[in-house]
């Protein structure tokens, strides 16, 4: 795992200066969620009788799409309290919100590290 991230840590800023930020965090979005799409599908329906594959996959629908709304409820709590914060204190209202935004990458990796200790700690491997 940290030899990933090394890797990673040294190839990102050059395709960033190759292609952009901008460029660079839409595809590495996409690729975030291909891959949550195609674990989603997969995982799903892992280790469930045949019979209750469908039922399984309704409740992952269901709980992707609770998760999202919950999800980006927060989110935008957390953008938004923290574009207040800023302009209160006089900073002006694009930077401000730049920040608020920064937050909201900062809570979504959250989420992510969260969810990735959960699974390491809580879930059984389908081997």
């Amino acid at each position: 795992m940290a030899g990933a991230l090394v890797v990673v840590a040294t190839i990102v800023p050059n395709i960033v200066r190759t292609l952009g930020a901008k460029r660079t965090l839409v595809g590495a979005l996409v690729l975030l969620s291909g891959g949550l799409i195609w674990l989603a599908a997969s995982l799903s329906v892992d280790g469930v009788k045949e019979g209750d594959a469908g039922l399984a996959g309704g409740l992952v629908n269901t709980s992707q799409e609770i998760g999202g709304a919950l999800g980006l409820a927060v989110l935008a709590s957390i953008a938004t309290a923290r574009t207040g914060a800023l302009e209160a204190v006089n900073v002006s209202a694009a930077d401000a919100l730049t920040s608020g935004f920064s937050w909201v990458f900062l809570g979504a990796a959250a989420f992510a590290l969260i969810a990735t200790g959960i699974v390491a700690i809580g879930a059984q491997d389908a081997r």
